[in-house]
C-alpha cells in the first residue's frame, strides 16, 4: 500500500487524507475493501493477497490474518516511512500448541492457547466453550467427556491438525486424532480460563474399533505442534444443540414456521444483537429501495440503489421531526445544498464559497452577535462592481493594513476624546458627519457692544445686522468656530475662562458674549459643524 496526497488509480494507492486519523481509516478501508473506491483508495484496489482484515484507531492500524493458525505468523510487515512503523516485523500471535512427550497437554492462557470464551461446564445450557470437569488438576490424560447422543462425538471433542501442514493428524493405524478439552475441578459456568486455578487441558484420543474413544499412543502425538478447534455453545433458538456436531441430523420447522426478518427481530427481544465482523447488505438492481418507516408507515429513512445508470440516494424524509447529528467530525466531501423554501444555498459545492440562488441573508438570532473574521482581508463586492471603473476584483476591503485600524481609532479619539476611539462604523460615520461644516453665518456689528454683553441679531439684542442662528446643537466649544474680522477666536465655557468669547444668555437665540468690547463695522463669522 502506498499513501498519496493526490490519489491516482493504481492498485495499492491509499488517500492520505487530511489527518492522521483519516490516513489510518483509509488504510483500514483499503485492506478490508469496505470504503469508497476512488475516495479512500484507488478504484482499482484489489483484495489483500495475504488474506488479512484490519481495524483502526486514530493512530494505529492492526492487521489480522483471516485464516487462523501459526502459518500466517511468518507474513512480513514492512514499511518505508519516517513517520510510521510496524510494532513487529511479522504477523504474531500464538495459535498453535506444542505437545510434550505424552498424549496430553495443559494449555496456557498467557500463550493465547486457551479458549477465549468463558467455560460452559458439562451438559448444561450455559453459553461458552464446552468442557468436561476433571477430578483434580490438569496434567494426566483423562477420558472424562460431556456425553451426547453419539459416543464417539462427545460435546467436548476438539478437532486437531498439524500446525505446519494444516492437515489432520493420524496415528500409526491411520485413525484420526481428536482431543477432549477438560477443565480442572472447581471451574464453573462463566469462568474465564487462566494458568492458576482455572486451568484447561487437551487429552488426545482416537476412535476404537468398538466405536468408542480411547487414548492415542503417545508416540503418535508427542512432540508435535498442533492447532485445535474447540466446541462452543451459542444461543440459537429452537435449533438442537447436537446439530453442530458431525454424524447428526435434525429436522427444521417445515413450512408451518415462517422464517422472516420480522420474526427474527421479534424473537431477539430486548437483547442487543452483536456482530464482530463486517455486515454487507447488497441492494441488487437499479431502483431497489431499503426503507425504515414509523408506526403510520411514513418513510423515515430510505436508501435507493442507482448503480445501473440511476442516482443512488439516501433520503431522510419529512416525517422525521429532528435530524440530530452529533458526530465529532462531519465531512461533506462535495459540499452541501440547503433549500428550506425555494431559495437554495450552496455551501462548499464550489470550493471555498457559500452561494445563494436567490436573495440571501446572513443573520444572528436570539440577540447574539454576528462576527465575520478573515485571516487576511475582509472584502465586500456585488454584481455592480463588474460594470464600474473599480479595478480590484475582490471589491472593497474593510482594511488594508494594521495601521489603518490604529489610524481609525486615533481619528475617533480626536473627535470623542482619549480612550473613546473604538466605535462602530455607524458611530464613526455619524461623528464624521457631525464634524463636517453645516453652516456659515456672517454678521456686522451695528451698535457698540460692551465687554461681557450679549451680541445677537435684530430679533433679540439688535446689535448685529444678522441672526447667528441656533448655537445649542452639538458641543459648543467643539462644534462652532467664531471669527472676528477674519481672526479665529478662542472660545471658553464661561466668563471665568477668560478666553475671547463664551456662550451668551441663550445659545438657542444665537447670543454670544465677548471678553472685550465690539465696535460698529466689526465683522463676525460663525461656522457650525453641529
Amino acid at each position: 500500500y502506498t499513501f498519496q496526497t493526490v490519489l491516482t488509480d493504481v492498485d495499492g494507492n491509499v488517500a492520505i487524507g487530511g489527518s492522521q486519523a483519516q490516513a489510518m481509516e483509509n488504510l483500514r478501508r483499503a485492506i478490508n475493501l469496505d470504503g469508497v473506491a476512488g475516495t479512500n483508495y484507488a478504484t482499482s484496489m484489489t483484495s489483500n493477497a495475504l488474506g488479512t482484515t484490519a481495524t483502526d484507531t486514530a493512530t494505529t492500524v492492526v492487521v489480522e490474518a483471516v485464516e487462523a493458525g501459526s502459518h500466517k505468523n511468518s507474513a512480513a510487515t514492512t514499511e518505508t516511512s519516517s513517520v510510521m512503523s510496524w510494532a513487529d516485523p511479522t504477523l504474531g500471535g500464538a495459535g498453535a500448541t506444542a505437545i510434550g512427550a505424552g498424549n496430553q497437554v495443559t494449555l496456557h492462557d498467557a500463550g493465547g492457547e486457551t479458549p477465549t470464551f468463558p467455560a460452559a461446564v458439562g451438559g448444561g445450557t450455559a453459553l461458552g466453550a464446552i468442557v468436561a470437569t476433571l477430578a483434580g488438576q490438569p496434567g494426566t490424560h483423562d477420558l472424562v467427556e460431556v456425553s451426547s447422543t453419539n459416543p464417539t462425538v462427545p460435546k467436548n471433542r476438539c478437532l486437531c491438525r498439524d500446525a505446519s501442514l494444516h492437515e489432520g493428524i493420524t496415528d500409526a493405524a491411520g485413525r484420526q486424532v481428536y482431543a477432549l478439552i477438560q477443565a480442572e475441578n472447581g471451574v464453573v459456568d462463566g469462568d474465564n480460563f487462566d494458568d492458576a486455578t482455572k486451568q484447561v487441558q487437551l487429552s488426545f484420543v482416537v476412535i476404537s474399533d468398538a466405536d468408542d474413544l480411547v487414548p492415542v499412543d503417545a508416540t503418535d502425538i508427542g512432540g508435535q505442534t498442533i492447532e485445535y478447534v474447540y466446541p462452543r455453545r451459542v444461543s440459537i433458538d429452537t435449533l438442537p444443540e447436537d446439530c453442530a456436531f458431525p454424524h447428526f441430523t435434525f429436522t427444521d420447522g417445515g413450512a408451518s414456521v415462517s422464517v422472516t426478518l420480522n420474526n427474527a427481530i421479534d424473537n431477539q427481544g430486548v437483547t442487543p444483537a452483536t456482530q464482530a465482523t463486517n455486515i454487507d447488505w447488497d441492494l441488487v438492481g437499479a431502483g431497489v429501495e431499503l426503507a425504515w418507516r414509523d408506526a403510520l408507515n411514513a418513510d423515515l429513512l430510505r436508501i435507493i440503489e442507482g448503480s445501473a445508470g440511476g442516482t443512488t440516494k439516501i433520503q431522510v424524509h419529512s416525517a422525521v421531526d429532528l435530524y440530530d447529528n452529533d458526530a465529532v467530525d462531519v465531512d461533506f466531501a462535495n459540499g452541501i445544498k440547503v433549500d428550506s423554501g425555494g431559495s437554495q444555498i450552496d455551501i462548499g459545492t464550489t470550493a471555498g464559497e457559500i452561494t445563494g440562488a436567490g436573495a440571501t441573508k446572513l443573520g444572528s438570532g436570539g440577540g447574539a452577535d454576528l462576527s465575520l473574521v478573515a485571516a487576511l482581508e475582509l472584502n465586500l463586492t456585488d454584481s455592480y462592481r463588474a460594470a464600474s471603473t473599480w479595478s480590484l476584483g475582490d471589491g472593497i476591503s474593510l482594511a488594508d493594513s494594521t495601521a489603518e485600524w490604529t489610524a481609525f481609532e486615533s481619528a475617533m479619539e480626536d473627535i470623542l476624546g482619549s480612550g473613546n476611539g473604538e466605535v462602530s462604523l455607524l458611530k464613526a460615520i455619524t461623528e464624521a458627519a457631525k464634524n463636517t461644516r453645516k453652516n456659515k453665518v456672517f454678521a456686522e456689528v451695528t451698535a457698540p457692544i460692551a465687554a461681557d454683553a450679549n451680541a445677537s441679531g435684530p430679533a433679540t439684542d439688535n446689535n448685529l445686522d444678522a441672526e447667528l442662528g441656533n448655537l445649542s446643537g452639538g458641543t459648543f466649544l467643539q462644534d462652532y468656530d467664531v471669527y472676528l474680522n477674519g481672526d479665529l477666536q478662542e472660545g471658553g465655557a464661561d466668563a471665568a475662562a477668560n478666553n475671547d468669547y463664551y456662550p451668551g444668555t441663550s445659545l438657542a437665540l444665537g447670543q454670544l458674549k465677548f471678553e472685550f468690547p465690539l465696535t460698529p463695522n466689526d465683522k463676525l463669522c460663525v461656522v457650525s459643524y453641529a
